[in-house]
């Protein structure tokens, strides 16, 4: 059972985190510019976690306004594979002699969060 599910925690509560815990919001600053914001200043335009331009040369930037969706939901999908991690965690190396599925997926979970973190989880 997971542990968000089994004691009403978040995974966010077991790891303890050093980013600014989210939700994370995004609000127009200017014509041209997203900000992105979280933790007790997520309104706040001064207080930015990231400014991300969406209009180039007065033109809609999809680049720039994917850029501002990835970042902003950027602790839902630290949490995700926190999950995705938990469920991976301690399935058998091998299946039928073939590297089990669960294994890689788990690994790669493991890689991506260490790369957003800076902290290895194994």
């Amino acid at each position: 059972m997971l542990p968000s599910i089994k004691t009403g925690a978040t995974m966010r509560d077991i790891y303890k985190t050093k980013h600014t815990p989210g939700p994370w919001v995004s609000g127009h600053v200017g014509k041209s510019t997203l900000h992105i914001s979280g933790g007790l200043n997520s309104h706040d335009p001064w207080h930015s976690l990231a400014k991300v331009f969406v209009k180039v040369d007065g033109e809609p930037s999809k680049t720039g306004e994917a850029n501002a969706r990835l970042i902003r939901t950027s602790p839902e999908l630290l949490d995700a594979l926190r999950e995705i991690e938990f469920l991976c965690d301690g399935r058998e190396d091998v299946d039928d002699g073939q590297p089990n599925i669960f294994m890689k997926i788990g690994t790669a979970a493991r890689e991506a969060i260490f790369k957003a973190t800076g902290e290895p989880t194994w």
